[in-house]
């Protein structure tokens, strides 16, 4: 069925929708298939489009997410336009976000090595602002979303999507002129008959990179992304969303169910046209793959590749910082090693993962900075005592009216701006790795008991 859902009805008999206490109503509700009503709360999403998970959804992956939150007890932090950092998210500035004029917040930040903190992101925008943010994806696992995204394939994008997509081809050629690409995200064709595999304990990455139930089976990442037969027509995925990218895994890896798109220029251009939180990161697979002694650098481009699209569109650009993961694992081997690997095992691995479908058409890191390549081989790591996890949300930086202004044709100024929300990553980075000393908390052994002994209750922090 393209569309069903599963309710368990505990201590139900065979003839549940006639006992007393069985709220079909509510049970239609929670699992989205009702028309939603004036008295529902705010929509997730401001893309007509792309129809949010439902209460049943969310219930189900945040579920899946709470062994892990009680392990490393994540905190967040926001800073004001005045500079001051507070708790929580307050200060990211979404106000509007969920109203009809308002405009879209581009999030950008690091990724860390195999990118399990992505699920506790997500999940604290949903409960702390009402905001579902949007990640664009590797083309690796995000292949079954393109038909969720306005303007894709046709589909429509809502209110205004057809003059957009126009005007959207047309300043993308202007850019091509330009900078050679649509500010590093070229269109790309649907991986064919690609499915990947996650694991249940890294529950939401956008970028796709974590392959770990492959390696759990022996599989290096490459092997673990290889072709393989399309699923059944009728095959779901974790949630129902249907068998799309995301594969088995449980959590928040419904990609698409969680509004995970390809990254390309035309679908970036459409969720900042849509209002939307975007969710980006620079580094993409040279930076959730990290190599040994990698870690919390950033692998980013020198080329500025995304502040055009959100001058554009006048977004709002949030650089964030996030800590703690890296701290909890080893890496005993790296792409470079599995290349290393005798009897051809090691040039196999190489030759699978690339042909893998890239992000870019041109990656400039390697052919302007003098980067190593982009592989899709997962490193092979050993668990270490888990840490806790920290984020942290910049200075927001505002880019209304520059559009207008002839911003996007002053190289000199696009590349500052593209500096600046670097250095506030990076700087964001320090802080948390220098501040973090300061918890009182800090420790997981001690912050657990201490946690168990509140009933739950999450342990504080350090004052920002």
């Amino acid at each position: 069925m393209p569309k069903c859902a599963i309710e368990v009805l505990d201590g139900a008999s065979h003839a549940a929708l006639q006992e007393q206490g069985v709220d079909l109503v509510g049970l239609l509700k929670r699992n989205a298939f009702l028309p939603r009503t004036a008295d529902d709360p705010p929509a997730l999403s401001r893309d007509a489009a792309f129809a949010p998970p439902s209460p049943a959804e969310l219930e189900r992956a945040f579920e899946s997410l709470s062994f892990l939150r009680k392990v490393v007890s994540p905190v967040f932090f926001s800073t004001r336009a005045d500079g001051v950092v507070v708790p929580g998210l307050d200060a990211v500035p979404l106000g509007d976000a969920r109203s009809g004029e308002g405009r879209p917040v581009l999030l950008v930040g690091n990724h860390q090595t195999l990118a399990p903190d992505l699920g506790f992101l997500v999940q604290e925008f949903i409960t702390e602002r009402n905001v579902l943010i949007r990640g664009l994806a590797h083309p690796v696992v995000a292949g079954g979303g393109a038909s969720r995204m306005a303007g894709v394939d046709g589909g429509g994008g809502g209110a205004g999507a057809e003059k957009n997509e126009e005007e959207g081809d047309r300043d993308r050629d202007r850019d091509r002129d330009r900078d050679g690409d649509v500010g590093g995200f070229p269109s790309f064709p649907e991986p064919p008959d690609l499915q990947v595999r996650s694991i249940h304990w890294f529950p939401y990455d956008p970028v796709g990179e974590v392959l770990f139930e492959g390696f759990l089976r022996g599989e290096s990442a490459a092997a673990a992304a290889a072709p393989t037969p399309p699923p059944a027509a009728n095959a779901t995925g974790p949630f129902g969303e249907g068998g799309g990218g995301g594969g088995p895994g449980g959590g928040l890896s419904a990609f698409t169910t969680f509004g995970a798109v390809p990254v390309s220029g035309k679908n970036f251009y459409n969720l900042l046209a849509a209002g939307e939180v975007v969710l980006l990161f620079p580094g993409g697979v040279r930076e959730a793959f990290k190599r040994k002694n990698e870690d919390y650098k950033l692998f980013w481009p020198s080329k500025p590749e995304f502040i055009r699209m959100a001058v554009r569109h006048g977004a709002t650009i949030v650089p964030f910082a996030a800590v703690g993961a890296e701290d909890g694992i080893d890496i005993v081997a790296d792409s470079d090693d599995v290349a290393r690997l005798p009897f051809g095992l090691g040039d196999g691995a190489i030759r699978r993962s690339k042909a893998v479908p890239a992000a870019r058409a041109v990656d400039t890191r390697v052919t302007e900075d003098g980067d190593a390549e982009e592989l899709f081989v997962q490193p092979i790591c050993v668990p270490k005592a888990p840490q806790r996890y920290y984020f942290k949300f910049g200075r927001p930086i505002e880019t209304a009216g520059l559009h207008a202004e002839g911003f996007s044709k002053d190289e000199e100024k696009v590349r500052a701006m593209y500096g600046d929300v670097r250095r506030e990553v990076e700087d964001g980075i320090d802080w948390l790795l220098r501040k973090r000393t300061e918890d009182p908390f800090g420790d997981t052994l001690t912050r657990g008991v201490w946690e168990a002994a509140s009933g739950g209750k999450q342990a504080p922090t350090f004052n920002p």
